[in-house]
């Protein structure tokens, strides 16, 4: 699978670019790398990390980030990012 969204406002000119890659496994969800990159005029911070997707629990549909971000600061450290979805 391959996966690609953009955010972008004119206030604040906040920005958000995130793609991903996955290889199903076990026929239950896709896992893969992602790179993101998000800040505004002034700030700025990219990830990359590993993703799970489209794992499914009942009527629930789940995804995972978990990775490393660093900003414009010189900080750095893990990020997590937990989405969920379901369709009715």
């Amino acid at each position: 699978m391959t996966q690609a969204w953009a955010t972008w406002s004119t206030i604040g000119t906040g920005y958000s670019v995130r793609g991903a890659a996955g290889w199903r496994l076990l026929d239950r969800f896709y896992l893969g790398p992602e790179l993101q990159a998000l800040g505004d005029g002034h700030y700025r911070q990219l990830r990359a990390g590993l993703h799970l997707t489209a794992w499914r629990t009942g009527a629930f549909e789940w995804s995972a980030g978990l990775g490393y971000a660093s900003d414009q600061t010189g900080g750095g450290g893990a990020y997590i990012r937990l989405g969920v979805l379901t369709r009715r």
